[in-house]
């Protein structure tokens, strides 16, 4: 973080922000982990990853969530992260 921040005050770069990634949804530990955050440098993506299923199958035959079919609540998560990605970075 330090080295981060260093770097920011120089050129404003680079880019970052903290992505909340595997939490167990509803778990006071995913309540309690953006707060936490909140008072670092960097923002917090609001998209966010949660432990499913789904990930651990995609990698067990080559795939990525968006490749599998019934698994439809892990893409719209890989999806909305992608896309706050992109914003961010633009």
């Amino acid at each position: 973080m330090e080295a981060i921040r260093a770097r920011r005050l120089l050129t404003d770069k680079p880019a970052g922000a903290y992505v909340i990634s595997c939490q167990v949804t509803g778990s006071r530990l995913a309540q309690t982990i953006a707060p936490a955050l909140k008072d670092l440098s960097l923002p917090i993506l609001d998209a966010r990853t949660s432990r499913r299923v789904a990930y651990e199958k995609a990698v067990g035959v080559g795939l990525t969530v968006l490749d599998l079919a019934g698994w439809e609540k892990a893409a719209q998560k890989s999806e909305a992260l992608t896309q706050e990605l992109v914003q961010q970075l633009s």
